[in-house]
């Protein structure tokens, strides 16, 4: 999860997770790869509705930051193929998600796959 500032507002947003659901007599692990934000000031949850038609696949434990209030970042996470090292931008100006091709990034030049890791922004020195 991360805040996001709009227009003096602040929203929580998160992506996927993982929700437990009964099927007949067996409860079924169901991950999703919806978006949502929580309004902090009314106190409500809405669900983001994209334009894109390539989209993260489900995950949870994944990383999330949003950068100059215009881009959110998802990394990593785990689903059931295993421990994701993906890169994906969600931008909330145009409502659609890129993924940040890596194919051509070696190993030492890109992160591990990882899972509840955590990202920071630094907008100055010290």
């Amino acid at each position: 999860m991360d805040i996001l500032k709009d227009n003096g507002e602040e929203f929580l947003y998160m992506f996927g997770g993982y929700s437990h659901q009964k099927i007949s007599e067996y409860n079924v692990q169901i991950q999703l790869n919806d978006l949502w934000k929580y309004s902090i000031t009314e106190n409500t949850w809405l669900e983001v509705f994209h334009s894109s038609e390539d989209v993260p696949q489900s995950r949870y434990g994944a990383n999330l930051k949003w950068i100059d209030n215009k881009k959110l970042l998802l990394f990593g996470g785990v689903n059931s193929y295993g421990v994701l090292k993906d890169l994906w931008i969600y931008n909330n100006i145009s409502n659609k998600w890129i993924e940040i091709n890596f194919y051509e990034q070696t190993d030492e030049t890109w992160p591990m796959p990882t899972k509840f890791s955590t990202m920071m922004q630094f907008s100055k020195v010290i």
